[in-house]
C-alpha cells in the first residue's frame, strides 16, 4: 500500500503535492492515502497573478498513470484562469470521459479565489464542499441529479474573510470500512469531525484525522484512496 501524508498545500505554476505553504492561506493541510499508483485522487493548487485555483479530482477506478492526469489538468487550469469554475469542471470531465453516458462520471471539486477582490467561488459535481465562517458550517453542493448538467448559476460565491475555513474531501474517508461493527465511517461523522476540530491548528487537525483513520481501519486495507484538503483564509 502506498501512503503519503504531506502537511501543507503549495501554490505554484504546476501540479503540486508539495510541502510548501501557499501564501494566500494562513494555514493548510493535505491528508492523502493512495491505495494504488494508478487512478485514485489528485489535487492541484495553482496560483498565477491574482487568481488561485484549488481543484480535487477523484477518477475512481480509472487506471491512468499519475503523469497522464497531473499535467493535463494543470494545463486546463492554467488556460482557464479567467473562466468560471463550472466551465473548468466541464473541460476536465470532457478530457477524461468524452463519451460518458452521464454528465459527471467522476468527482470534480473546484474552488476559485480572486486574491485581489478576496472573492471565492465554489463548484462541485457530487460531494459537498465544507465552508466554515463564524463557527457556522455550510455544506456547498451544486448538483441535484445524476442527469443534470451544472450551469454558471450553480456556482456559490462570496467574499472571503480572515478566519474562513474550507475543506474538500474525496469520498474515500466517509466510505472507510472499519470500527467495531465493520461499518462505513459515514459522511455525517466526517462532517462532525471536521467541524469539531476546525478551531485547532491545522497540524493538529491533520494528525487527528490520520489517527482517526488508522483507528477506524484497525489494520484493515482501505478499498479506495483518501484525500482531504483543508485551508484557512
Amino acid at each position: 500500500m502506498k501512503g503519503t501524508y504531506p502537511t501543507h498545500l503549495s501554490a505554484s505554476d504546476r501540479s503540486v503535492h508539495a510541502l510548501e505553504s501557499c501564501s494566500f492561506f494562513s494555514q493548510s493541510f493535505v491528508l492523502e492515502k493512495n491505495v494504488s499508483a494508478f487512478g485514485g485522487v489528485h489535487h492541484w493548487c495553482i496560483q498565477q497573478h491574482h487568481t488561485l485555483y484549488l481543484v480535487l479530482v477523484d477518477l475512481g477506478h480509472r487506471a491512468l498513470p499519475t503523469e497522464e492526469i497531473d499535467t493535463p489538468v494543470a494545463n486546463l487550469i492554467r488556460n482557464h484562469l479567467n473562466g468560471n469554475p463550472v466551465d473548468l469542471i466541464h473541460r476536465i470531465t470532457q478530457h477524461f470521459a468524452p463519451t460518458a453516458d452521464e454528465p459527471y462520471p467522476f468527482e470534480v471539486m473546484v474552488i476559485k479565489v480572486s486574491t485581489s477582490l478576496r472573492k471565492v467561488s465554489f463548484a462541485t459535481t457530487h460531494r459537498p464542499i465544507y465552508f466554515i465562517r463564524n463557527q457556522r458550517l455550510k455544506r456547498i453542493s451544486t448538483r441535484t441529479t445524476s442527469r443534470e448538467r451544472l450551469s454558471k448559476s450553480d456556482v456559490y460565491s462570496c467574499r472571503c474573510k480572515s478566519g474562513d475555513v474550507v475543506y474538500l474531501s474525496s469520498g474515500g474517508f466517509a466510505r472507510l470500512e472499519g470500527g467495531p461493527k465493520n461499518l462505513s465511517f459515514g459522511e455525517s461523522n466526517l462532517e462532525a469531525l471536521l467541524f469539531n476540530n476546525h478551531r485547532n491548528s491545522f497540524d493538529v487537525q491533520h494528525q487527528y484525522l490520520q489517527e482517526t483513520m488508522d483507528t477506524w481501519l484497525e489494520h484493515r486495507r482501505p478499498h479506495e484512496s483518501v484525500l482531504i484538503l483543508g485551508a484557512e483564509f
